[in-house]
């Protein structure tokens, strides 16, 4: 294989960057700091951070860099994999799989960190193919807080906006699939109960592609097709 030093994108997409976020949610902050240190000067000479390294023992600033994001990325999964044990026993065991929308409440007794909501949203979508609100009781309102995700190529063309659209107590900020999210604590009953309502005729487990145009089989005429598509 040819050795190559400029990273393709698909290098910084499914690598690089998923490391470095990895260290932005669960690094400590001189972690952090050292990260971005190796980013800016990466031939530079640090104090080393290895297991048993005495002071004044140095390392490429870069190496380290490396080393980090990767135990970052590491004790990561750790987390959202326990985070997953826990939230989907509380699923089956609440039956929240009944729900078009599964809304899972984390309590303190859980111990799942608030870096990691999005991560353990995301996966719990992406496995049960229901859009997922994951919320925490807020401790300055009377509001569960969160994330929301849903997967790509849902009938839910903006997760967020249908949100937004159908909750005057609720809020949700960010991007179409992947947001921040709160609502009223008193409220969530009637939510669980509209939502069911509006999206009963709504199968997740489907995919829906949105396309320009159709093509029969017996189309030939590209001006036709250019003619439809406006």
């Amino acid at each position: 294989m040819q050795n190559r030093t400029i990273p393709f994108p698909t290098d910084i997409a499914f690598y690089i960057g998923p490391s470095i976020n990895a260290v932005i949610r669960v690094g400590t902050q001189e972690q952090k700091k050292s990260v971005f240190y190796g980013l800016i000067n990466p031939n530079d000479l640090v104090q080393s951070t290895e297991s048993g390294a005495k002071l004044g023992e140095k390392e490429i600033a870069k190496k380290q860099a490396v080393r980090i994001c990767r135990n970052a990325k590491q004790r990561q999964k750790n987390l959202v994999d326990k985070a997953m044990d826990k939230l989907e026993a509380k699923i089956f065991k609440r039956d929240l799989l009944e729900n078009q929308i599964l809304l899972i409440p984390v309590e303190d007794g859980d111990n799942i960190p608030p870096e990691i909501t999005g991560l353990i949203a995301t996966k719990i979508s992406s496995k049960y193919h229901h859009p997922t609100l994951i919320v925490r009781e807020s401790s300055t309102e009377e509001m569960l807080k969160g994330s929301g995700r849903i997967e790509n190529n849902s009938a839910l063309s903006s997760f967020k906006q249908y949100l937004n659209e159908i909750e005057k107590n609720s809020f949700a900020e960010g991007h179409d699939s992947a947001f921040g999210f709160g609502i009223k604590k008193d409220q969530v009953e009637n939510f669980i109960d509209k939502t069911n309502e509006d999206l009963k005729d709504i199968n997740f487990d489907s995919k829906y592609y949105r396309a320009d145009y159709v093509f029969n089989a017996d189309e030939s005429s590209l001006p036709h097709v250019i003619y439809a598509m406006r």
